[in-house]
């Protein structure tokens, strides 16, 4: 792989960002973002031993900082949003490894972008203003996305509101919106597309993450996002 020790060591698992955004450089990442076979080898598999019966019973935020912990992955996640963009780049938000059984079981708020000459760039963001997330929508209107509802870790889901974030695809900004009028909820596995020249996105489908954390219903409704008010209605 061709990477120092204490190289390895830092970028095994995964991290939060330190500013918005924090471009990561990382020769293992980035190795196993383009499945290089060696490098995936060479990664093996962690040590829990001991801590894993505890990972096993933390379905909170905790267990993603716990060292030894998941190992960091950006290939086969869950729930993560793909946007292909005009100028060939594709760009991936966020995802979900496994589930809560799996030691390797992470949420990311992280952005990987695939550039069309196939190299990657990856992003990192502090999560109080990227949350982790996965089961969210992703509608490009130029070159913005916004990045509507999820999932997330049980003790991070706020039942009653509608996580909206806004992605400039430009400097890679991430930005938490403050939306008016009557939410739908933590909404998730839903679906959302463009409508009215670009000034709003229709949300419909999906669940909805009730007062426990825990319970979902279907959400039956169709709702709008006005774009240019950011208001529900």
């Amino acid at each position: 792989m061709g990477l120092s020790k204490n190289e390895y060591e830092r970028d095994r698992y995964p991290r939060y960002g330190l500013s918005n955004p924090e471009m990561v450089e990382s020769e293992l990442w980035r190795q196993l973002l383009a499945g290089d076979n060696e490098a995936a080898r060479s990664y093996g598999h962690s040590d829990y031993n001991g801590p894993w019966s505890r990972l096993n019973r933390d379905y909170t935020s905790n267990r993603r900082m716990a060292r030894p912990g998941p190992r960091w992955s950006g290939r086969g996640r869950y729930g993560q949003s793909q946007t292909r963009m005009p100028d060939g780049r594709i760009i991936f938000t966020g995802g979900t490894i496994e589930d809560f059984y799996d030691p390797d079981f992470c949420i990311y708020n992280d952005v990987i972008v695939r550039n069309s000459n196939g190299t990657f760039d990856i992003y990192l963001y502090p999560p109080e203003i990227f949350p982790p997330t996965d089961f969210h929508t992703a509608t490009r209107i130029g070159h913005v996305i916004y990045l509507i509802g999820g999932l997330g870790y049980i003790d991070l889901r706020r039942p009653g509101e509608t996580q909206v974030l806004r992605l400039d695809t430009r400097s890679f900004v991430m930005e938490k919106l403050e939306v008016l009028g009557y939410a739908p909820g933590w909404i998730y596995e839903h679906t959302a597309s463009s409508v009215d020249s670009d000034h709003s996105i229709d949300l419909c489908g999906g669940e909805i993450v009730l007062s426990d954390k825990k319970t979902t219903e279907k959400f039956e409704q169709r709702v709008t996002l006005d774009l240019q008010t950011l208001r529900w209605c």
